[in-house]
């Protein structure tokens, strides 16, 4: 005659494996979660030329900056603007025209776009960091001044506003 299993023996190896197999399960959602979003990466080339047919660019032979924007993740972003933050002191940001192809445009997995910007028109020390927005609202940056300059100018800033704000009320 064959023993009967314990039901106590037998509920906690049930248990057990149920326990397992639900942590694996999140694991490998919380992964696909993280592996198909967007992810979008900025890169910057500094004195950069243009030699022979640059089909629609009007830039041959002038030392540009170029800022690509590439998506390694799997979701499509809408880029819709690609430019940059100045530091404090500078009285404005930089916008960039001359992207190709032209913006808005979907950037689906593992393409890119690239923005041009003729090097004589800008200071690169004034830059704090290259950003790109989408559609949503998102903005992704690539931070390029050394953080202690980073710091001092969001702080310079934020004064200046409280300064105007103070000022505003005033009057």
């Amino acid at each position: 005659m064959i023993p009967a299993p314990n039901m106590t023996i037998l509920a906690g190896v049930i248990a057990t494996y149920a326990a397992v197999l639900s942590t694996l399960t999140a694991i490998v959602q919380i992964f696909n979660y993280r592996r198909d979003r967007s992810n979008i990466k900025l890169s910057a080339r500094y004195k950069q030329r243009i030699y022979g047919d640059s089909g629609t660019l009007n830039h041959r032979g002038e030392i540009l900056t170029i800022v690509y924007v590439e998506n390694h993740g799997r979701r499509p972003v809408t880029i819709t603007t690609v430019g940059a933050r100045c530091l404090h002191p500078t009285e404005y940001d930089i916008v960039f025209c001359d992207v190709q192809p032209p913006l808005p445009h979907e950037l689906t997995e593992g393409k890119k776009l690239a923005a041009y910007l003729p090097s004589a028109s800008l200071d690169i020390s004034s830059v704090d960091l290259w950003e790109a927005g989408d559609a949503v609202g998102r903005t992704y940056v690539l931070r390029v001044a050394p953080w202690r300059k980073h710091f001092m100018s969001n702080r310079r800033r934020r004064q200046q506003s409280r300064r105007e704000a103070a000022e505003k009320t005033r009057s």
